[in-house]
This record gives structure tokens, C-alpha cells and sequence, in this order.
């Protein structure tokens, strides 16, 4: 009898099954401590926000009393509801992490459910690092085979759907469950993978909450097929499957591509602007130009930025509505409002999202001399950069301009492990006394040698 070929979906949960800490090479095991220690800086910094006080506040009436923690806050909530806080503080202001070639932010939903599981279970730091691993292993895969284009114009966002399966394996792979467990797991959280980008029409928060309800769905997806639950084992590429149901450009074939080679986290870098991924090298462009030729913001006649078409449907079109961002929300997906923030302020984090800075007329004033021009010629470089030119003009006759393709942040141009420390203790403020700080800091530095995440989530709790 002909051997019948593996399914897509059974062999990306038998390679997960299989991922091993000690076998992973050491700068595998470094860039998994990198991404962790900005996710919980940023879960930490993330509790300002107005949604995440809501999401706690709808935690504390259903959520159950279990052993979860919530970082920086005294919540000891069931494991999943733990996670969903997590995710959702993490993801809040949009600053973290980021797969570039998919527009994604893995982190948040993976690195939230194999915290809080990794907790539930007392697990060893090595088990959070192949969790990690597994988990940006599957949404990296699962991004690329749905094609975030055409996932993007059917109207759902990665970050939350690609996600569900990424928390699913980290979730699945601290629970110590094999390759069939793993595959029922998939086909459980390929019903829950979900998220639409309507909060795109109004500025709502739905975005914010998306990494949060994946992390949640991965442990609950998890748990299920250690119960012996059942799910489709051809979920990912089957007929019925999420492939074909949420794009028109998929291709499955992404999915196992490579499987085996250069563990996928090691795609993944930072974000440093809170605000949408497109218009990140523009800020750099602005920020570069401002710094290194002093430029008069009272003198600046014209900012031209050209950009890749791509960028263009999430912040650029429809002009109007980009020039009148009313929420936070809106303005972090306005390219003329974000170079205007860079401009006028120097920065673009997200206290420069407030009511107060949105109706700035200086703010303002600077985004009316924004002007966005399509460059063809920079198209075909996307999405392996995300290439973005600036031209400033002023009134004294001056021109500068200089191009952005890696902005700080991005694989090609990290930041060092002591910038990442500092911008940690930036992000947690007044959450955390300098001492803990430094503790959690040492603890996520040492992490292969933690011999229970509970003396992790000790040092995060309030």
C-alpha cells in the first residue's frame, strides 16, 4: 500500500511536539528572553490604559479565583483569564513585537498563555522557552501560508487569528502534550481563531483585546485536547479549513516550508513608535532628519513621504478620515498624524495619543504640510523591508531628506540587550521599585536556569 503523505497541520504539531530548549542554539534561547522581557514590560506599562482597567474589572466579576497572575496588579484570577489580561495590557498601545513580512505581533497572545501556563504548571524556564519557540513557530507559518493581504481584505487581523494557534502550541507544549494532542489542539483553535478589523471604522478597542481572547482560546484549546477533545486534523489546509475560509491568496504549502531550519522567532523584532507598523520608518526618517540637521519646525514648508502602495489602505486612504483622527485608535493608523507627532514632539509614544495632543494646533497645523506620495520603485522591496522616504522642505530654501528601510527595532537593526533593559524600566515606571526592576531583569536573563516560572510571576505580581 502507498504511504499516504502527512498532513500540513500534523506535521507542524510534530515538529512542535518535538522542540527541544537544549537543542536550540544559544542565540535562539537569547532572542526568546529578548522578546520576553519587552512583553512584560509592556503588559506592565499597558495597565494605564483605560481598556485594560476594563478587562480587569470583567476579570474580577467572572474570572474565577485561581493561581493566575496579573502583572502588576494584586489579581490572582484562573489561568486563561490571566493570560487574556496579559495579552490584552501587552498588545494595548500597539508597541509590541512584530513580524514584519505579515504585519503581525506574535508576542503578546504566545508569550501571555505560556506565562500563565507555564505558572499553572510550575514549569521550568526551559518548557517557557520551548513554548516560545513553538509558538512563533505556528503563527509565523500560519501568517505566511494565509497571506496577510489577502487575510487583511477579507477584513480579519492576523495578530489575533495567526495568533489563536501560536498560543494554542505554547499553551499545548507546557502541558506536555505529543504530536496528536498538539493536532487536536490545532483543529479545536482553528473554530476560535478570530478577530476582524472593524475597530478600523470607528477607533474602538476590539484591537486591543485580540491578542488577549487568542491567548485565552490557546490554553482553553490546550487543555481541551488533553481531555482527549477531538478536533479536524486537516484544519490549517483542509477544504473546510482556516486557510481557505479567511483568504483568497493562501498558500499551504508556507506552512511546512522549511520546517525543521532556523527556528521562525529568530524573524521577530521590536516596535518602537506606538502606532501602526507602516508608518514606523517614516517616524525614524523624520526623527533622523530632526536630529541631525536641527530643522525649525516653524520654518518646515512640505514633508513628502514616499511610500510603498501597500501601506497605503491602513494609513493613508481615505485622506480625509486620516487627517482628522477623532480617537487615539484612528491616529495611530494616520501617517500624516504620526509624522506630525515626530515632528513637533520628538517622540512617538502613546501618551502623544491623548485627547489633549490629538487637538494640539501645532499638531495639526504640521499635518497639513504632510504630503504622501506613492513611489512604485519601492514596492517590490516589500514586505522584506518596508522602505520610506522623507523630504523635508523649509522656508530658507532647505531640502533633507533620507530613507528608512530597517527601523530601530527591526532584525537588521536591533537594539542591544542594554537599550532593551532600559527601555524595560522605562515601560514599567512607577509598576515596579528600581529593586524589583533589576530583579526581574536578572531572573528573565537567567531564564534557562529557572527552576519554576513561579518565581518569575512572583516578582510580577502586586
Amino acid at each position: 500500500m502507498k504511504e499516504t503523505k502527512a498532513k500540513h497541520t500534523i506535521r507542524l504539531a510534530e515538529h512542535c511536539a518535538g522542540i527541544r530548549a537544549e537543542r536550540l542554539g544559544g542565540d535562539v534561547i537569547e532572542h526568546v528572553k529578548y522578546l520576553l522581557l519587552d512583553f512584560l514590560g509592556l503588559a506592565a506599562k499597558g495597565l494605564a490604559m483605560q481598556s485594560t482597567q476594563q478587562v480587569h474589572g470583567m476579570i474580577r466579576q467572572i474570572g474565577g479565583s485561581g493561581d493566575g497572575t496579573v502583572i502588576g496588579t494584586d489579581l490572582k484570577p484562573l489561568p486563561q483569564y490571566a493570560a487574556l489580561a496579559n495579552a490584552s495590557s501587552s498588545h494595548s498601545m500597539s508597541l509590541d513585537d512584530i513580524y514584519t513580512p505579515a504585519s503581525i505581533h506574535p508576542g503578546s497572545a504566545i508569550l501571555a498563555a505560556a506565562l500563565a501556563a507555564g505558572e499553572w504548571k510550575g514549569a521550568t524556564g526551559m518548557k517557557i522557552i520551548e513554548a516560545a519557540v513553538a509558538g512563533y513557530e505556528t503563527t509565523l507559518r500560519i501568517a505566511d501560508a494565509v497571506d496577510s493581504k489577502g487575510h487583511y481584505a477579507m477584513g480579519y487581523h492576523p495578530t489575533a487569528t495567526c495568533g489563536t494557534f501560536g498560543a494554542t502550541a505554547a499553551a499545548a507544549k507546557l502541558l506536555d502534550l505529543n504530536a496528536e494532542q498538539i493536532a487536536n489542539a490545532f483543529g479545536v483553535a482553528g473554530s476560535m481563531a478570530a478577530g476582524l478589523m472593524a475597530f478600523m471604522q470607528d477607533g474602538s478597542w476590539t484591537k486591543r483585546i485580540h491578542p488577549g481572547l487568542s491567548a485565552q482560546r490557546g490554553l482553553q484549546a490546550a487543555v481541551l485536547a488533553a481531555q482527549g477533545f477531538k478536533g479536524p486534523n486537516e484544519i490549517l489546509e483542509g477544504k473546510w479549513g482556516f486557510l481557505s475560509a479567511t483568504s483568497s491568496l493562501s498558500d499551504p504549502a508556507k506552512l511546512i516550508e522549511g520546517l525543521g531550519g532556523r527556528p521562525r522567532v529568530m524573524d521577530t523584532g521590536l516596535k518602537l513608535h506606538a502606532c501602526c507598523r507602516y508608518n514606523q520608518s517614516a517616524i525614524d526618517a523624520v526623527l533622523e532628519l530632526r536630529k541631525k540637521h536641527d530643522v525649525s519646525t516653524d520654518k518646515i514648508e512640505k514633508i513628502a513621504v514616499e511610500l510603498f502602495k501597500a501601506a497605503f489602505p491602513l494609513v493613508v486612504d481615505p485622506w480625509e478620515d486620516k487627517m482628522n483622527p477623532e480617537t487615539d485608535v484612528q491616529a495611530q493608523f494616520s501617517l500624516p498624524y504620526t509624522v506630525a507627532l515626530a515632528v513637533v514632539k520628538g517622540r512617538v509614544s502613546f501618551e502623544e495619543f491623548n485627547p489633549e495632543v490629538l487637538r494640539d494646533p501645532k499638531v495639526r497645523e504640521i499635518m497639513k504640510k504632510v504630503e504622501v506620495i506613492h513611489n512604485p520603485d519601492l514596492d517590490p522591496l516589500f514586505p522584506k523591508s518596508w522602505p520610506t522616504k522623507v523630504i523635508i522642505s523649509d522656508t530658507d530654501g532647505n531640502v533633507f531628506d533620507t530613507r528608512i528601510d530597517y527601523p530601530k527595532g527591526d532584525i537588521e537593526n536591533p537594539l542591544s540587550w542594554e537599550e532593551l533593559t532600559h527601555r524595560f524600566k522605562d515601560h514599567t515606571g512607577t509598576v515596579f521599585e528600581e529593586t524589583k526592576k533589576d530583579r526581574i531583569v536578572d531572573t528573565v536573563t537567567n531564564l534557562k536556569n529557572l527552576e519554576n516560572a513561579g518565581r518569575l510571576t512572583a516578582l510580577l505580581g502586586n
